[in-house]
């Protein structure tokens, strides 16, 4: 390939700005271009992330899940993210991915069962909140299973583990973060950054890292403290937790706090309210709730719709509420005395108990991890990291609302289809990797990454044999970039800097006059002049 068929669009300064440095690196370097309406991936941007699904693609194909093209069906519906495309992997707006109806249709026996698909598509969509690649035109990998609901569980982990081990020699360690400890619950694909990224937990002790709405909290246990009479009290202005708190001179953790949500429940198109209760000290997972309901589209409660429940804004609470949908998290399902609020403005409620004074719908770890918590793998205590989510698997399961339709089974009978659904951001990968792999020159793939093995410079008045080694180069399997530009040799060198491909082979008057080209390894290591008819021997020992 030749340089100038490339759009070569490097840039001698750094971009401006606080984009991050894996991102502005791409951009420097000519792998892609910001524009008015978002980005254009150039030449070498396209091949570097069509390589990296091309790992992915050979590594579930070696697991039995084919390759399909699945378009317009499963186009993302409009008005989610920025520029009207779909919201980010993860955020509370997404939905799980439906399987396309054409693979739904193949599944009429359980003999055709499991049914594994995935594809490459791009998509409009809303890059996460710190992704390292701030772009809304992102390449996801999206896959599916139909299954019987008994397979869900073992197909979401074999995706997931697969995947996080198809990414492993490309330079990502992938932490798999199980949301909850049911065999099904959703499976969280994370990385440490270190850098860009957004606020996650993580521990030193193991590597583990993900986001506090993702990580599973240790039940605590039942509280021993004798049960006392429920009081009400005056609290004026007290419509937050830290201002409670401050108040009645009491530690955040003896209080209980209720949010409003609305959503659908399963089966059902019409929003219901969900009155959600935590302890005062933590924060709710949106992701664990849609878990633990099964509830689809959620969001916070208009002010009309709290009202319709009999709950008061800043003053809420399960008690006295004959209100059908109450999930309560574990740790205050486990707690005595808590203080919550009375449902009128001004007045809260002090030793409330779950059981005592309201029955709850559900009980669930519904609550997000905070620093200081134990590792779900290890046991020590987590810490504040930065990190980024790659990709969610997802089961789809009747009981969640997710109606695939019918199988017949080994009797012959009617039985619900299930499944599985995984998105992976392939642009959040491409980011992630163009932080960790560069230097203060810019980047440097590793060989399984890189666009191309190598780069070809021809210097002046070499051009012949430059091109010349290229032919000879192809012809022995070695697809090199080669550059081919009316430009000096500093530029030429500065760029193949840039770029970042593993190996420089540089052919110049004095590399010729030495005996041959100048091969010199991106990463580690001197130049090394070696005869032309041996150059090609020589990238492939510095690739490995």
């Amino acid at each position: 390939m030749h340089l100038t068929a490339f759009l070569a669009a490097t840039l001698r300064e750094d971009p401006s700005g606080s984009l991050p440095a894996g991102y502005r690196r791409l951009i420097r370097a000519g792998y892609l271009r910001p524009a008015a309406t978002g980005v254009i991936w150039l030449p070498l941007g396209l091949r570097l992330v069509s390589r990296i699904g091309d790992r992915l693609t050979e590594a579930l194909e070696a697991r039995g899940w084919a390759r399909v093209l699945a378009v317009p069906g499963i186009a993302p519906e409009p008005g989610g993210g920025a520029g009207g495309g779909a919201p980010a992997i993860g955020s509370p707006e997404s939905t799980r991915l439906s399987p396309p109806p054409g693979l739904i249709s193949l599944a009429e026996s359980y003999k055709r069962l499991p049914l594994k698909a995935f594809q490459l598509a791009w998509r409009n969509q809303a890059p996460q909140a710190g992704d390292p690649f701030q772009s809304a035109v992102r390449l996801l990998l999206e896959a599916w299973a139909v299954a019987d609901r008994p397979e869900v569980p073992a197909i979401g982990k074999e995706l997931a583990a697969s995947l996080g081990s198809a990414l492993h020699p490309l330079g990502l360690d992938v932490v798999l973060a199980h949301l909850a400890p049911e065999p099904a619950a959703p499976i969280e694909l994370c990385i440490g950054s270190g850098g860009s990224g957004s606020e996650m937990l993580g521990c030193s002790g193991c590597g583990f890292v993900a986001r506090a709405g993702s990580i599973s909290v240790a039940a605590t246990s039942p509280d021993a403290e004798p049960l006392l009479p429920l009081e009400r009290v005056a609290t004026p202005g007290a419509d937050s937790i830290p201002a409670l708190c401050s108040l009645l001179d009491l530690p955040a953790e003896r209080t209980a706090k209720a949010m409003l949500i609305a959503g659908q429940p399963p089966g059902e198109k019409r929003d219901q309210v969900l009155l959600i209760l935590v302890r005062g000290d933590r924060d709710v997972s949106w992701h664990k709730i849609s878990w633990a309901s099964g509830w689809r589209k959620l969001r916070r409660a208009t002010p009309e719709e709290v009202e319709a429940t009999g709950a008061v804004p800043g003053f809420a609470s399960p008690v006295g509420l004959a209100h059908p949908w109450i999930l309560i998290d574990q740790a205050v399902a486990n707690s005595h005395n808590l203080a919550t609020g009375a449902n009128q403005t001004g007045f809260h409620l002090l030793n409330t108990t779950c059981g005592r004074d309201y029955a709850p719908w559900r009980v669930a770890d519904i609550a997000a991890a905070m620093a200081g918590d134990a590792c779900p793998r290890c046991g020590a205590e987590l810490h504040r990291e930065m990190g980024c989510l790659l990709g969610v698997c997802s089961p789809l399961l009747p009981e969640l609302g997710d109606h695939l339709g019918t199988f017949a089974d080994r009797s012959g009978g009617a039985a619900p289809l299930a499944g599985v659904s995984l998105e992976v951001d392939l642009t959040t990968v491409v980011g992630a990797l163009a932080d960790r792999q560069a230097d203060d020159r810019g980047l440097a793939w590793r060989p399984m990454v890189a666009p191309f093995p190598a780069q070809l410079i021809a210097m002046p008045s070499c051009e012949a044999q430059a091109l010349d080694l290229h032919e000879t180069l192809l012809q022995r399997g070695i697809e090199v970039l080669l550059d081919d530009r009316e430009a000096s040799a500093g530029v030429k060198l500065k760029d193949a800097d840039l770029i970042g491909l593993p190996v420089r082979v540089v052919v110049s008057q004095k590399s010729i006059a030495a005996g041959g080209a100048e091969v010199t390894p991106r990463v580690a290591g001197g130049p090394r002049v070696v005869p032309l008819e041996a150059v090609s021997s020589e990238i492939l020992r510095l690739l490995g």
